[in-house]
């Protein structure tokens, strides 16, 4: 009986061994992403050039079935609209296409360094989240935030790269992409409140016409084909390439009257 109890323990302790410890193993999902960050303020027709590239590289790469872009989105900030980030959803082929080294882990790595020659943008090839749903990809997701109740984001930029820094130097971590960016390019708008109450206006107007400018403004919904579609409005593309063009939007007062903005 004791010699059987020793089995049994033993037995146990090379199954525990075999058995992946993280709390949800990766698996095998049929499909890989690969993130796309560019420079700030990257238009977006350098991103889909880039997407392109990738496309091209991970197309030749035995195992993939297809590639499926979007550019303007960004997976790892929870699908935020950026024009210098693009997705790439690789398309493995089925389990029983596939031969000798043309696994997950395979595809993976291989991807990562075949995709390091794009010298144009971050890239990173990441699996699936193991529970659909739940997150945009595989792996540990790490929010650092200030806590002397500052808004010193260069500080918190120093932080940021001190870590990935780090993280770098550990061999239990592959790669390691932070998408805060402390120094991208912006603008201030100040608001003269007084001088928009004198001409009959009211500050929601004026931002409310800035972001539908600038941005996009949701207008309304409509039915057809069995499905519902959203309208948004904007400007077109060559009246909201520069800042001077701030200075040519205008917006309806109280009167009727078309107001344009002074600067």
């Amino acid at each position: 009986m004791a010699v059987i109890a020793l089995a049994i323990i033993a037995g146990s302790v090379y199954g525990f061994t075999r058995i992946a410890t993280g709390f949800l193993p990766i698996e095998d999902q049929g499909y890989m992403l690969a993130s796309v960050q560019l420079p700030d303020g990257a238009s977006l027709t350098r991103t889909q050039k880039v997407l392109e590239k990738v496309t091209e590289i991970a197309r030749k790469t035995p195992g993939v079935a297809q590639v499926i872009t979007i550019a303007g989105v960004s997976p790892l900030e929870s699908s935020a609209p950026l024009a210098n980030a693009g997705v790439a959803y690789i398309i493995l082929k089925d389990w029983s296409e596939r031969g000798k080294g043309e696994d997950l882990r395979s595809l993976f790595l291989g991807l990562n360094n075949s995709l390091e020659v794009i010298e144009e943008a971050r890239i990173l090839v990441v699996p699936p989240p193991p529970i659909q749903g739940i997150g945009n990809a595989a792996g540990v997701t790490m929010q650092v935030t200030l806590r002397d109740g500052s808004f010193d984001l260069q500080k918190l930029q120093t932080a940021m790269n001190a870590m990935e820094a780090n993280a770098q130097t550990q061999s239990s971590i592959q790669k390691v992409l932070a998408p805060f960016r402390s120094g991208a390019p912006q603008y201030t708008v100040e608001v003269d409140r007084v001088k928009t109450e004198a001409v009959k206006l009211t500050t929601d107007q004026v931002f409310s016409t800035l972001s539908g400018y600038m941005g996009s403004a949701y207008v309304d919904q409509f039915n057809k084909f069995g499905r519902t579609f959203q309208i948004y409005a904007q400007a077109d593309a060559p009246f909201r390439l520069r800042l001077e063009d701030v200075a040519n939007m205008t917006v309806r007062n109280q009167d009727g009257n078309n107001i344009r903005s002074v600067h």
